[in-house]
């Protein structure tokens, strides 16, 4: 018993299929190298040439300590002047029209 195929290729057809054959593995072989390089250009290189302009760029920074003391000082100062005091009860409502003003203790003429 036979489990091969009975048929035969002439041999150009088989030449030519293995030409085809060797053509496309090269170019599925040069993508693959293409995209190593791609992949190393991208990942490798450029991650340690970023690196190597940071360790440049530190040396470039101002050396000098900060006062960490001053600077929540300042950080604590701005906050105080950011902050709004709660409306207090000296004030008059100006949305609602039927108030008065509350007394302080002078006293002013009704506006007519």
């Amino acid at each position: 018993m036979r489990f091969l195929p009975s048929f035969k290729l002439k041999r150009t057809h088989l030449l030519t299929s293995l030409r085809v054959v060797t053509v496309i593995v090269a170019i599925m072989i040069i993508a693959a190298i293409v995209s190593v390089g791609y992949f190393l250009y991208a990942y490798l290189y450029r991650t340690i040439a970023q690196s190597e302009e940071i360790i440049l760029l530190k040396q470039e920074v101002a050396p000098e300590s900060i006062d960490i003391t001053q600077v929540t000082k300042t950080i604590d100062n701005l906050e105080k002047k950011e902050a709004h005091p709660a409306p207090s009860e000296r004030y008059r409502n100006p949305f609602s029209f039927g108030d008065t003003l509350p007394s302080t203790g002078t006293s002013t003429p009704p506006v007519q």
